[in-house]
């Protein structure tokens, strides 16, 4: 018999269990069902010698059981990550699923003017409230918006022969900063051109 037939208990209509046009190697199969009905939404399941049974879906997910193979792309937003921090154009993922800024230095002022004339006639840049000349080589930068705090990076250049650097330690502050230009034998100078910038 390659089907059974049962009709419905009542009314009209009948199910039907078909057997395969063969089975491997020919091997009487034997099937024995579970002795109830199971519970709601799961599934029937064999331990391969023929005892069926019902079962649960398991829906936890392994450690490292996604690969890149299995997702589609774009298949997981950023809101899906539930990582701490806020997700910018600026930020990457650390591995304690936080959100962090890179550790690149940004440019946050910068400016440029004559330092043998007048300096704020002479002035550009960015994020400066106001320069101040204090004397020959010597000048005091106040930013705009202030750092958080002294620890942050200064470089910059003369057009003269000489270098450029921090007046004093005492003088690197939050909110403004002193700058110092000296020549070769270093005295401090005036030269024709400073510029100098700012980074965090």
């Amino acid at each position: 018999m390659a089907e059974l037939k049962i009709k419905a208990d009542s009314g009209g209509g009948t199910v039907s269990l078909k057997g395969p046009s063969t089975t491997t190697s020919n091997a009487a199969v034997q099937l024995t069902l579970p002795v109830d009905d199971g519970t709601a939404n799961q599934y029937l399941k064999t331990d391969g010698s023929g005892a069926l049974s019902w079962a649960t879906v398991d829906t936890s997910i392994a450690d490292n059981a996604i690969t890149n193979a299995k997702l589609a792309d774009d298949a997981v937003g950023v809101a899906e990550l539930s990582a701490t921090g806020t997700a910018s154009s600026s930020t990457y993922l650390r591995g304690d699923n936080a959100w962090a800024t890179t550790g690149e230095a940004t440019l946050k002022a910068w400016a440029a003017f004559d330092g043998d004339g007048d300096v704020n006639a002479t002035l550009t840049g960015g994020n400066i409230t106001s320069l101040t000349d204090n004397g020959t080589g010597n000048y005091t930068i106040t930013f705009d918006t202030d750092f958080a705090d002294d620890n942050y990076m200064m470089n910059g250049n003369q057009s003269t022969q000489g270098h450029l650097g921090f007046y004093s330690e005492a003088t690197i502050l939050a909110g403004s900063c002193r700058i110092g230009t000296l020549n070769d034998a270093g005295s401090y100078n005036d030269t024709f051109r400073v510029s100098v910038g700012f980074w965090r």
